[in-house]
């Protein structure tokens, strides 16, 4: 009799203990999804700029990381959708459904939306080089109309010299060579489809982040990150 008392007093314990951090929990995830979103719907609009400048390759990834980080934020927004309540009672109804049945599920949602949105971070790193190259070698507005500079940059891109597939590695400096006057090089670390941070690995060199992100590393990028984001489409606007 005792030890089931026991046992009874301490569940008693440990579910008060999660529904008293459920808000919290709640929060951080929504938090997470929200940020996810704005990084996906600025990451889709640098894309269909610089569409033109990638290789079909990178535009099929791309367009596949994209795709899978939409399905996943669909995915998790569908709990809350189904939990959100209005005024005390709501909130309570809430807290109680994520400590009785969606919290493990949540979990789940919750690490495949940050591994997105970790891929998200690479894809708009790449997207950034690729701007500050076809900026760098734009000809000037006044010498040539908007076509023709589109035009040209598209050349000059596509004749840089491509790196060889088997020396893709993360971390490993490429270099492309140009066709403007004295052959210049252009050399920056370049990652590979084959080398995404979703599969847990970051390039030191490029972010000054630990190479090997756990789960808490990746909850502080995203936060890190949602706050510089915000602070850009600020001073953006």
């Amino acid at each position: 009799m005792y030890p089931n008392l026991l046992a009874l007093f301490l569940s008693v314990i440990e579910y008060g203990s999660r529904l008293a951090w459920a808000d919290k929990e709640i929060e951080t995830y929504c938090g997470i999804i929200d940020s996810t979103s704005d990084l996906l719907f600025h990451v889709n609009l640098t894309f269909q700029t610089l569409v033109a400048f990638l290789t079909e390759e990178h535009k099929r990834w791309v367009e596949g990381e994209m795709q899978r980080s939409q399905t996943a934020l669909a995915n998790a927004t569908n709990i809350m959708e189904r939990k959100m309540g209005k005024g005390l009672n709501g909130r309570w109804l809430r807290s109680w459904g994520w400590v009785l049945k969606d919290r493990e599920a949540a979990e789940t949602y919750k690490s495949v939306v940050l591994q997105c949105h970790s891929t998200l971070l690479e894809i708009n790193l790449e997207l950034a080089l690729v701007e500050g190259t076809r900026l760098e070698y734009s000809p000037p507005s006044s010498e040539v109309g908007h076509i023709e500079n589109t035009v040209q940059q598209k050349r000059l891109w596509d004749q840089c010299e491509p790196w060889s597939k088997d020396d893709l590695c993360v971390g490993t400096p490429h270099s492309y060579r140009t066709t403007l006057g004295q052959q210049r090089h252009l050399t920056f670390p370049m990652m590979s489809p084959r080398h995404r941070v979703s599969e847990g690995i970051l390039p030191a060199s490029i972010t000054g982040l630990p190479t090997y992100l756990d789960l808490g590393d990746r909850e502080r990028e995203v936060e890190i990150h949602s706050w510089l984001l915000k602070n850009a489409m600020q001073k953006a606007r």
